[in-house]
């Protein structure tokens, strides 16, 4: 069982080794990138959302990979099968990225030419803004959202590499049921809605080492009139002490370790994923593949993401509850760097 981490310290010592293995509710641990111990190539950090609603998904990125800084808009639409994705480079950032410290204090911001993308937070709301000149074929894309944090429970890993002290994966999962707002590209616009959409944050501090690869898949939905949602992967650290899963009922985290993915064999499309000790049981059947493939500075990130359906059952202390089909994703992810 990893061990929940209940008050602040810092994420690293002055090694520049994680001071604790672990996992919390909340953003307890501070990250200061001036305590990185190793080289600049391997450091890390970026602030990701994926929405999805009825009809599309957006993904929204701001990333800065050390050799290179990476702006990304993607915008899929489930009804008319378009889909694209446009990235912005800036060679050599090396932290000027000027990404915050905190996921609770400070923007996420990046304005340059044909592009402004703003990620700030006031309150209990987040908001999302971006305006990107010649998206694709001359249309712009233009995008303004509200994200509503109702208190509830986020999943924050400290997870280390086995063969390095020196390189940590340190991440915040929150998964958004409440989003509002307007997605615009040309004459087209979709809008977000609490009823039908939901989203994920994925807001990361690391140091990787050369080769990276993991699963993840993500959900929201309801049991009966419960809210349910669950954020699955595994890596992409090589550590057995803690993994970044969990399930939400209600808002409450429940954490779940040693999740495995099991792809689909030759005579089927669906996956299957489950935890070591059985508590949690997902068949995914996906519906919409999209597929990115990047190659950055000394690197090269490829993505597989997959929209379905989920299905599938829990045993925990609450009994045994059975779920789906529900929407979301799941994705599988290479990164390769020099």
């Amino acid at each position: 069982m990893s061990m929940e981490i209940l008050k602040p310290q810092k994420l690293l010592d002055e090694n520049g080794a994680l001071t604790v293995h672990g996992w919390c509710k909340d953003p307890l641990l501070q990250y200061d990138r001036d305590d990185i111990k190793t080289s600049r190539l391997r450091i890390k950090e970026w602030e990701s959302y994926l929405l999805i609603s009825d009809v599309c998904a957006l993904q929204l990125s701001i990333a800065d990979h050390g050799t290179v800084g990476l702006v990304s808009a993607t915008l899929l639409d489930f009804q008319n099968g378009f889909h694209h994705t446009e990235t912005i480079k800036q060679r050599l950032s090396f932290g000027r990225m000027d990404l915050p410290a905190s996921s609770v204090h400070g923007d996420a911001t990046y304005t340059k030419k044909r592009i402004g993308m703003n990620f700030s937070k006031a309150a209990l709301k987040r908001y999302l803004k971006c305006d990107l000149i010649n998206f694709v074929n001359g249309k712009n894309l233009y995008v303004q959202l509200e994200l509503d944090e109702n208190p509830h429970d986020t999943l924050v890993c400290a997870l280390p590499f086995s063969h390095d002290p020196h390189y940590f994966h340190y991440s915040q999962k929150t998964i958004y049921s409440h989003i509002q707002g307007l997605v615009r590209c040309g004459g087209e616009e979709y809008s977000f809605h609490n009823d039908s959409s939901f989203g994920l944050m994925d807001w990361g501090r690391s140091v990787w080492p050369r080769s990276t690869f993991w699963n993840a898949a993500c959900c929201h939905g309801v049991i009966g009139e419960t809210p349910f949602s669950f954020y699955l992967s595994d890596g992409p650290s090589d550590s057995r002490e803690v993994s970044q899963s969990a399930y939400f009922l209600n808002g409450n985290l429940y954490k779940l370790e040693g999740i495995q993915f099991i792809p689909p064999s030759k005579n089927s499309s669906q996956w299957q994923i489950l935890s070591q000790d059985q508590q949690i049981t997902v068949t995914f059947e996906p519906a919409i593949p999209y597929h990115k493939e990047l190659r950055c500075g000394l690197g090269s990130h490829h993505n597989q993401l997959l929209f379905g359906l989920f299905s599938g059952q829990i045993h925990g202390q609450h009994g045994t509850l059975s779920f789906g089909p529900i929407a979301g994703f799941l994705e599988s992810v290479n990164n390769q760097m020099w």
